[in-house]
């Protein structure tokens, strides 16, 4: 009885760290990535920002959920997006949305380690 109180507590409290080990990038990335979008529309009043914007909230979600392939999924689909609708990603217009894509792709996936393949996907 008493080792499955012992093995209950410690499940618990293996719950409650949890959360707090996943590492995400921070949310000012997502902060400043959804401010670059607004920046565009400001840049060109018929440019509708709201696809763009389901796009980056929908990456922010995914990775406040813990899923990092959802959330690059979801990032690659607004740089499909600003790629396709504004003119391509040489386009000077785009690019501070898209450095703060690359960022945020960079904190979500790690460094390859050893004979491991890098992503977390």
């Amino acid at each position: 009885m008493l080792a499955r109180l012992l093995l209950l507590a410690c499940a618990v409290s293996a719950l409650a760290v949890a959360p707090a080990a996943i590492a995400s990038p921070q949310p000012h990335l997502f902060e400043q990535l959804i401010r670059d979008i607004n920046q565009l529309a400001i840049g060109d009043p018929g440019l509708n920002p709201r696809p763009f914007l389901a796009s980056a909230e929908a990456s922010a979600r995914a990775n406040e959920r813990g899923n990092d392939c959802a959330a690059l999924g979801a990032l690659g689909a607004l740089e499909n997006k600003l790629d396709a609708q504004l003119g391509g990603i040489g386009d000077p217009g785009i690019r501070p949305a898209m450095d703060d894509i690359a960022q945020i792709r960079a904190a979500l996936v790690p460094p390859p380690d050893g004979d491991l393949p890098p992503g977390p996907c």
